[in-house]
């Protein structure tokens, strides 16, 4: 209640501040971009969906990270972002992305949800180096959770967005960074408590990715649907970006129009597709 009574006090104070920005923020993108399907897309969504994942080393990424001087969440949005415009050829991306909402201290340890989803759009200027767009990322993620909590219904309105049934408003591509992990807590000798894997099995959007820590590692997910996607595609994205993610060293100099995520099918079996970059 504490809550919901300041988000009202703070919407009436700053929500023609906040409206201004993301209407700027969005008034050139451009529309979605568009994947090749697997199959036509429905005319209404059914929302049935399943999910590939990857491990991958944490400390590489952070260290990458740490010596650009920019977050990694940055670093992996900007993949996501890059990945996306080499899968659809387009330049205009928007990214939807969930924020927790909890940004001042007072929020850290209360009990509720505060979620909120943001459309994070990029004009991508392919001359640029993957490295400078990363830091340009950076930059622009750090402006945009300055007005976090913009409900995203609201700036639908704001914008006049017209709903179509068998899309996703205004994104078909979402990303959640999961960087709060937890250790289980034994209360007693007599209860233990056990951690329960997460699965999905519908999909928001038509891909979803997420990014989950744990310890020394990275877990890579894209989330995906099954009605215009088959689980080979989808495994595909994801080994694209794995070796995206795992090449930035590498690339970091390259102009992303250079950089080209090819791949050789040499049998059904994903575990052995080889990469060209």
């Amino acid at each position: 209640r504490d809550f919901a009574v300041w988000e009202v006090s703070y919407l009436e104070k700053e929500g023609d501040n906040l409206s201004a920005f993301w209407k700027t923020h969005l008034q050139k993108a451009g529309a979605q971009a568009d994947l090749q399907l697997d199959y036509p897309r429905p005319s209404k969504r059914t929302y049935s969906g399943d999910f590939v994942e990857q491990a991958t080393n944490l400390s590489s990424l952070q260290d990458y990270a740490i010596k650009q001087e920019v977050g990694l969440y940055a670093v992996i949005m900007s993949s996501i972002k890059v990945l996306i415009h080499n899968l659809s050829g387009s330049n205009s991306v928007i990214v939807g992305t969930a924020v927790t909402g909890r940004d001042q201290i007072e929020l850290e340890n209360q009990v509720g949800l505060y979620v909120n989803t943001l459309p994070f759009y990029t004009q991508i200027n392919t001359s640029l180096e993957i490295g400078q767009f990363i830091k340009q990322e950076h930059e622009r993620l750090l402006e945009m959770l300055e007005y976090q909590y913009y409900p995203f219904d609201k700036i639908l309105e704001d914008i006049n967005y017209q709903f179509t049934p068998n899309r996703n408003p205004l994104f078909d591509v979402g990303f959640t960074w999961h960087a709060n992990t937890f250790e289980l807590v034994s209360f007693s000798q007599d209860l233990e408590l056990e951690e329960i894997p997460m699965k999905m099995r519908s999909s928001k959007t038509d891909l979803w990715f997420h990014g989950i820590v744990q310890k020394d590692r990275l877990t890579l997910i894209i989330e995906y649907d099954k009605d215009i996607f088959h689980r080979e595609t989808a495994e595909l994205f994801l080994y694209k970006w794995y070796h995206l993610l795992n090449d930035l060293d590498s690339l970091h100099t390259k102009p992303i129009a250079g950089i080209e995520l090819e791949y050789k099918k040499v049998n059904p079996s994903v575990s052995k597709i080889e990469f060209d970059f």
